[in-house]
């Protein structure tokens, strides 16, 4: 399990993410002790799903350096936290008016557009690399970008990252594939985990009759195909044929075990008949319940 770590991490992150889209706002990760990229991450997405709600900790984004702004519908900033005034080396409120673009390199305006194209779409929040224009040095920057449907304005956060060997996108949708296959490996783990959990049932309650397929299935979120196909594949056998072998040898165990009649045997493992019961058995042992007492 061990090389899906990374991906339960990520996973956890693009949770996050999911849950952000649908406007709750109130979920936070944790930080790696390890991952110094996964980290920048966490950290703005953390710190725009506090900037959206009131009482901001704009502290909190300073010491960490991220930057903050807000922009208006049509992307002109509004507002910026010292972060941002301390990076680009201007005053409090020199930046306010001014295009969010113009603090852009020409590539990193590129990809600005593409973000303005899914905020106009409706996307709510996208997370976007960008380059800074600082003089002639650019800076990239992971960017996360959140348009209020309440405040018709458009948050901002933005932290510098030292550019590795993949660029940071590349990467992101690195860790989405890998994501994608632990989503995959993990629902089968759970797949797995719930037809066992069937065949425990099955242990405990041989003395009821056996639900059909389609409730089964309902019941354990399980498909119905996969639920028979896997259940033969783990123990061998159908569900129907694991279900019969339990009370066969439950029946075994009282016949040869017990001074139970037949019909206290019959009814005790649920079958509405003591001929339904006989007809069970000596299919399965090939002899009457009377022919393996006097056996054994």
């Amino acid at each position: 399990m061990k090389p899906y770590a990374d991906a339960e991490k990520w996973y956890s992150f693009f949770c996050m993410l999911r849950e952000m889209y649908s406007g709750n706002f109130s979920y936070r990760l944790q930080l790696s002790d390890t991952e110094g990229v996964y980290n920048d991450f966490v950290q703005i997405i953390n710190l725009m799903a506090s900037y959206v709600q009131p009482g901001f900790p704009y502290e909190d984004a300073d010491k960490n350096n991220i930057m903050l702004f807000v922009l208006d519908g049509d992307f002109f900033i509004r507002e910026t936290n010292k972060a941002v005034n301390h990076i680009f080396g201007k005053k409090p409120g020199y930046l306010n008016g001014k295009a969010f673009s113009s603090l852009l390199s020409p590539n990193g305006i590129e990809n600005f557009r593409a973000v303005q194209l899914l905020l106009s779409q409706g996307t709510p929040l996208v997370l976007k690399t960008l380059h800074y224009r600082n003089g002639p040095a650019e800076i990239p920057a992971i960017c996360c970008f959140y348009r209020s449907p309440v405040h018709e304005v458009v948050y901002v956060t933005s932290k510098e990252y030292t550019t590795g060997e993949d660029p940071l996108d590349k990467m992101l949708n690195r860790e989405m594939e890998a994501v994608e296959h632990h989503i995959v490996h993990k629902k089968r783990e759970n797949d797995k985990k719930r037809i066992r959990e069937l065949a425990e049932y099955i242990e405990n309650h041989y003395d009821k009759p056996l639900p059909p397929l389609k409730e089964l299935s309902k019941t354990l979120g399980v498909n119905r195909q996969k639920l028979k196909t896997e259940f033969k594949y783990i123990f061998g056998k159908t569900i129907y044929e694991f279900y019969m072998d339990r009370r066969m040898e439950k029946a075994r165990e009282y016949v040869c075990h017990t001074d139970m009649s037949n019909l206290e045997i019959a009814e005790k493992l649920g079958y509405m008949s003591e001929s339904g019961f006989y007809r069970a058995f000596q299919h399965k042992y090939g002899c009457t319940p009377n022919a393996m007492r006097k056996k054994n």
